[in-house]
């Protein structure tokens, strides 16, 4: 019999650490989302904390248990700390060269968030992938197909150029000459692709 509790108590323990290894892998991925969060936040000029947000998201959440509603009040001071966090290393980088990883939809929607502004005119000969397009013309931005003037701030997409504002040599990687850009200080911005 005790054979049989140890057998089980076994199982249960791996299945326990398993749970902990996803559990650790997906704040992991909270904290990366978050960072990305607190970028487009401050470029966009909002909050960090948007407490109406929250209350919704915990109204919406069909959690009625008092224990996982704190989990869940907890998993926001989490996340408002890891955007401090990253807004901290930003400003003591301001003006700096930055380079974010991450997944390139998720990256080129970034890039659209924070290089796009309202009358900013992004010429291109290309067709934009759908999440740049998106994230343009969410912020206000205007696409205008044709050849870029060669005089102006450039976006480079599979290489990297002197002229570029930013970048992505390759996939998973965005890279901002200057970070935080200001697009409002911009017109037209070419976005070419070699």
């Amino acid at each position: 019999m005790e054979t049989a509790h140890n057998e089980e108590l076994s199982g249960l323990r791996a299945k326990i650490l398993n749970n902990s290894i996803a559990i650790l892998r997906l704040f992991s991925e909270r904290m990366d989302l978050s960072s990305r969060i607190a970028m487009i936040k401050t470029s966009s000029g909002l909050d960090l904390r948007l407490r109406d947000r929250e209350l919704d998201v915990i109204r919406n959440s069909g959690i009625n248990d008092e224990v996982l509603r704190s989990i869940l009040v907890t998993l926001f001071e989490f996340s408002i700390r890891t955007q401090e966090t990253a807004i901290s290393a930003v400003n003591a980088h301001r003006g700096s060269e930055v380079t974010f990883r991450g997944k390139t939809d998720d990256l080129l929607s970034m890039l659209g968030t924070v290089m796009a502004a309202p009358g900013v005119e992004f010429v291109t000969q290309m067709d934009l992938p759908e999440s740049l397009k998106t994230a343009i013309q969410m912020k206000g931005g205007h696409i205008v197909m044709g050849k870029p003037p060669e005089s102006i701030p450039e976006i480079s997409i599979g290489h990297e150029c002197p002229r570029d504002i930013a970048s992505m040599p390759e996939d998973g990687l965005l890279r901002f000459s200057t970070f935080p850009p200001d697009p409002s200080s911009l017109n037209m911005i070419a976005v070419v692709k070699h």
